[in-house]
């Protein structure tokens, strides 16, 4: 996998800036995700998803390799998800990322739940607390597909 992708970062760099070496400078950073592995013992799916595709951004990888880097950071149920998958689902991100989601029960009934049963966690500060229970809200909002205005909330609540 770490020749597939150095092979595609070498191939997306345009510049064609390459170092003394002969590989371009891109090459030697392309080593795969620097992230540790989903553990659903204490990790929170949802919140992993965020930052796996905030860290695919700021890498500049295409989306049609995302499923690829994921899978490598996958373990227990997660990586039965994307086993199960067929090949042509695996291949594709918003197709794993929403198995993934259905799997750790982070729908729009799930995101429901945690919103109604949100408390403040010991050791958590207010804003953390408030941060949480608006991004469970906005989430069932989002997954609920009602308006965004006070009469879509009105008929989710």
């Amino acid at each position: 996998m770490e020749n597939e992708i150095k092979m595609s970062e070498h191939e997306d760099d345009d510049n064609g800036d390459v170092a003394a070496t002969g590989h371009s400078k891109k090459e030697f950073s392309a080593k795969g995700p620097k992230m540790p592995c989903f553990d659903d013992r204490v990790d929170d799916m949802d919140a992993f998803l965020h930052r796996f595709e905030v860290y695919a951004d700021s890498q500049g990888w295409k989306k049609d390799k995302w499923t690829v880097y994921l899978s490598a950071l996958l373990k227990g149920k997660a990586l039965d998800v994307y086993s199960r998958l067929p090949d042509e689902d695996a291949q594709d991100y918003d197709i794993l990322k929403d198995a993934l989601l259905k799997r750790f029960n982070l729908t729009e009934e799930g995101f429901k739940q945690k919103f109604r049963s949100v408390r403040l966690e010991s050791g958590e500060a207010p804003t953390q607390y408030i941060a949480r229970s608006e991004n469970y809200l906005m989430r069932w909002i989002d997954l609920a597909n009602v308006d965004k205005d006070f009469d879509g909330l009105l008929s989710l609540i």
